[in-house]
């Protein structure tokens, strides 16, 4: 097996809206209160909700970089999801 490094342009908004979703799951999953989600991860991710109407922009200046951003997180929300 072969691990290789990559460079990728990367969306900023699309890649915090992306961790924080799946760091939510996570948490939803792992049976935490609502209280807990609420104090820890529900408030980075209201912020990063209120900042995702920059991705249309992130999209236009580069929608391969918006698409390739998603594609890195994939992975990490898919693990939260099936996990």
């Amino acid at each position: 097996m072969s691990i290789q490094k990559k460079e990728l342009d990367y969306a900023k908004e699309t890649g915090d809206v992306m961790v924080l979703a799946a760091a939510l799951v996570a948490d939803i999953k792992a049976g935490k209160t609502l209280p807990e989600i609420s104090g820890d991860v529900l408030p980075k991710f209201m912020e990063a909700v209120s900042a995702a109407d920059q991705i249309p922009a992130e999209e236009k200046a580069s929608r391969k970089a918006v698409l390739a951003t998603i594609g890195y997180h994939t992975g990490e929300l898919a693990d939260a999801l099936i996990g």
